[in-house]
């Protein structure tokens, strides 16, 4: 069997979650995390990912300008994201024996292109 890749594009144009964030109150941290893991679900399932017995995940981010920026700022996003790849049913759980995640990629800013995020899914093994 081949391997099988996907990439979703996500509604996002900047992280939603990052490491440096403070929020005032723990809930509107819990209301964003609820909103990145159900926009995970949903393009999973919009795509027709089939269940897998592991897939490596990778999150993708090509900003809006060059200024620098930290991958692993990007990590809280990512988190939600595969908590919520997990909520479709894709694996079940995201802990290493069902997923390996990479560390978020910063792609270079291209003049005259939007900002955009993708996660990047490729299934490891056979299908479930």
């Amino acid at each position: 069997m081949g391997t099988h890749r996907w990439v979703i594009p996500l509604s996002f144009t900047k992280p939603p979650l990052t490491a440096n964030q403070r929020f005032g109150h723990w809930a509107q941290r819990a209301k964003l995390v609820k909103q990145v893991r159900h926009e995970a679900c949903m393009r999973a399932r919009s795509h027709k990912l089939p269940a897998m017995g592991k897939c490596a995940v990778s999150l993708h981010y090509r900003p809006r300008d060059s200024r620098r920026r930290d991958a692993d700022n990007l990590v809280p996003t990512l988190k939600a994201l595969c908590d919520g790849l997990v909520d479709a049913g894709l694996v079940v759980d995201d802990t290493p024996e069902f997923m390996t995640k990479a560390m978020p990629v910063i792609h270079p800013a291209k003049k005259g292109t939007p900002a955009s995020m993708w996660l990047e899914i490729e299934q490891e093994g056979n299908t479930k």
